[in-house]
């Protein structure tokens, strides 16, 4: 998250929608005359606009916000390439571990995006983020560089991670996702 009263605006960092990248980028240019705020690094930097607004005492409701989403079933196999040792061995049972974990709620990153968007102003989508930086900066009316690549998971598309039951399960788990936010697999 990245709260920037100069400007008036946040950015509510999801998990896994490059996030890290983003952060990186807008930081220089929002947060250089700013004062850091706890609600920025809670939750390893993925707070909700409602955690940031119990801990900032701030007028979040009036800053302009926005957020990005990305394939819930794209996310859910980045997830598990980037941070789950044993995806490279065997990544069909540690989809299916990673899936076990989200569904008893032991896994911020792979949280339904729904949580993090509620009360969000803008939501950008991860598969147009060239053409949302260029609205962002428009919007904000600053120059924004070119977005750093960091975090990047070595794997093949998503789809091929997937067999019926898997994709079943984490169509289940994500169904307010890929119905309200309008992706399918």
């Amino acid at each position: 998250m990245i709260i920037s009263k100069p400007y008036g605006v946040i950015y509510v960092a999801v998990p896994k929608t490059a996030s890290q990248s983003l952060s990186l980028l807008l930081d220089r240019r929002l947060k250089a005359d700013d004062v850091p705020y706890e609600a920025e690094s809670m939750c390893d930097f993925h707070a909700t606009l409602r955690e940031a607004e119990a801990v900032t005492h701030l007028p979040l409701e009036n800053y302009w916000s926005f957020a990005f989403v990305r394939n819930p079933f794209d996310r859910f196999v980045s997830y598990c390439a980037g941070h789950l040792d044993g995806f490279a061995i065997n990544p069909g049972a540690t989809l299916w571990h990673a899936l076990e974990l989200a569904r008893q709620g032991e896994n911020r990153w792979l949280v339904p995006q729904a949580t993090f968007i509620e009360g969000v102003s803008k939501v950008y989508r991860f598969e147009q983020i060239n053409e949302a930086i260029a609205d962002i900066a428009d919007r904000l009316q600053i120059d924004l560089d070119e977005l750093p690549r960091v975090n990047i998971s070595d794997r093949e598309p998503y789809r091929g991670y997937f067999d019926t039951d898997l994709k079943g399960a984490v169509s289940e788990f994500y169904r307010g996702d890929l119905l309200n936010l309008d992706y399918r697999f």
